[in-house]
């Protein structure tokens, strides 16, 4: 299996909207190994593809002709090397696709074979041990969700009740804080609520359900969060850290559901930003320097949330009404 990238083609390539699917990725791959190594050979095309020495031939050539510039043959090394003027016409110029890949092989989560790496730079992951979600309990929340059917589950859940079994619609996925949760409504708490895939023990598809997504309002209404430096830090801080997330005046700005912007909030602090009180009763603070980003608009974030609860249960209970009068 070879990791695949959404090609970036160059829009002024007459030749990238004529290639086949299979010639492209190949393309990408010359260009990959170009890029983030300097060179490629014949025989890492043929044995990434599975392909014959005249096509990965024809290949190169053709990779030539639609960027001349990015490479040449080196007769020393018996490869093709970059170029001073190398610009990528077939991957883009997005190094967290790079970075995402060797995540992924240091991680354990992908084989390096799988990769388009020949060499890997020295490079380690910092992360705790994460047990894999069995691809059964995915199937069947997938299962669930494209049928549109109810299911029961068996949840490990560290808050709420201690009763494991729970009746739930699932309608989405949802990523964030570092786990994937299922987005579904809850028969126990006739609510929507995120339910992590990494909890659940069992899964079973009943009928279809009777609620429908669109009452989630917390996930169809999106909001758009304001995030600022830390104002309590010092203005080389906020410069710095305004430069590195792309900030546009000095904000960043990112829409997502209502239901989702917790995510953000939990995993990058954003509402200790000016001074932390342990809950311990110790009185100790934590400094301001640890803490990078703000949420600006607050205010306005936690009226969305409040009234994404409200029309989700005015949707709720007016379905309901409906049903009944049908």
């Amino acid at each position: 299996m070879v990791l695949f990238f959404m090609s970036v083609t160059d829009p002024a390539s007459q030749a990238s909207s004529t290639l086949k699917w299979g010639q492209l990725k190949r393309l990408e791959f010359i260009e990959f190994r170009l890029l983030w190594e300097g060179r490629v050979i014949r025989r890492g095309l043929r044995e990434a593809f599975q392909i014959s020495e005249q096509q990965a031939s024809l290949d190169i050539g053709r990779y030539l002709d639609a960027a001349p510039d990015n490479m040449a043959y080196d007769p020393i090394e018996k490869a093709y090397v970059r170029q001073p003027k190398f610009a990528p016409k077939f991957v883009g110029d997005f190094t967290d696709r790079y970075l995402l890949q060797l995540h992924a092989v240091r991680s354990g989560i992908m084989a390096k074979e799988d990769s388009w790496f020949k060499k890997m730079p020295a490079a380690k992951v910092a992360a705790l041990a994460h047990k894999p979600t069995p691809w059964r309990f995915i199937m069947g929340v997938l299962d669930a969700i494209r049928s549109g059917r109810e299911a029961v589950i068996e949840y490990r859940s560290l808050t709420g009740t201690t009763e494991t079994q729970k009746h739930i619609a699932p309608h989405a996925l949802g990523h964030g804080a570092g786990r994937w949760h299922v987005r579904a409504w809850s028969r126990e708490h006739d609510s929507f609520r995120d339910y992590n895939l990494d909890r659940i023990a069992s899964i079973k598809l009943l009928d279809r359900s009777t609620v429908s997504s669109e009452c989630d309002r917390a996930w169809h209404t999106e909001f758009e969060m304001i995030i600022i430096p830390n104002p309590a830090l010092p203005q080389g801080y906020r410069v710095t850290i305004a430069e590195e997330r792309g900030m546009v005046n000095n904000e960043l700005r990112c829409s997502l559901p209502v239901s989702m912007c917790f995510y953000l909030d939990i995993e990058y602090l954003l509402d200790l930003a000016e001074k932390v009180e342990f809950g311990d009763g110790t009185g100790q603070t934590v400094r301001a320097e640890r803490f990078h980003l703000k949420l600006k608009n607050r205010k306005a974030y936690e009226m969305a949330v409040s009234a994404a609860k409200a029309e989700t249960r005015a949707a709720l209970d007016a379905a309901r009404t409906n049903a009944d009068i049908s």
